[in-house]
């Protein structure tokens, strides 16, 4: 139970400095807006500095270890998280398709809502600019050397969250490494390759043929 409460506070602190899937509300739009304009105020905030990427991650943690394949689209507006067991079958499946984001149930044939709001994809944005001076002096913030991660050259900063001290790297505002040490062992997610600009299937984005979509609070 302990180890949970870990992992939940690692979700919030991201969810509280990120952008990932914390709550938008809808634009107010007047009627004769136009569809070209929009689409360009849905995917006006580029939350990457690429347009699209495939990234792959080792990821560790006391419970052992898995993969991880983020995919993402229109700057990160649109997005998906694969999470792999460690005999490589696809264990948990999270995306956003531009305006909601889901959670997949494969074996039940079931896509649970998870956010109504949600035009910034699933994943933390890497901004270190993001961190006030507030902020950075009631966490500890430090500034650390650069990393070498996935073919980039990713700043880096350290964190202390309460739980444990906490390090993120990033390129482009894409959350490259992250590295938590808690009294429970230590967690790990570490990008290890990346392709830019690559063509994602729309399919990505999409809830799958044949899956019932269910409103938050369902579960």
């Amino acid at each position: 139970m302990k180890y949970l409460l870990i992992i939940l506070s690692i979700i919030l602190m991201m969810n509280l400095f990120g952008c990932g899937t914390q709550k938008e509300e809808p634009a107010v739009q007047s009627e004769n807006q136009s569809g070209t304009a929009q689409a360009a105020a849905q995917y006006q905030f580029k939350k990457y500095d690429i347009k699209s990427g495939i990234v792959q991650f080792e990821c560790a943690d006391p419970m052992g270890a898995h993969n991880e394949v983020l995919y993402f689209d229109e700057y990160g507006t649109k997005e998906r998280l694969e999470k792999y067991d460690d005999k490589g079958a696809i264990k948990e499946i999270n995306f956003s398709d531009g305006k909601q984001s889901y959670s997949l149930k494969e074996k039940d044939k079931i896509a649970f809502i998870t956010n109504k709001y949600s035009s910034r994809g699933t994943e933390m944005r890497f901004d270190k600019d993001e961190w006030n001076a507030d902020n950075k002096a009631k966490y500890e913030y430090k500034d650390l050397p650069d990393m070498q991660l996935a073919g980039k050259n990713c700043q880096v900063y350290v964190i202390n969250s309460g739980y444990g001290i906490t390090t993120f790297a990033g390129w482009g505002h894409i959350n490259l490494y992250h590295y938590q040490e808690t009294t429970m062992g230590n967690i790990t997610r570490k990008a290890v390759s990346m392709e830019e600009n690559v063509q994602v299937p729309a399919e990505k984005f999409m809830v799958p043929d044949g899956f019932e979509v269910k409103e938050p609070g369902s579960f």
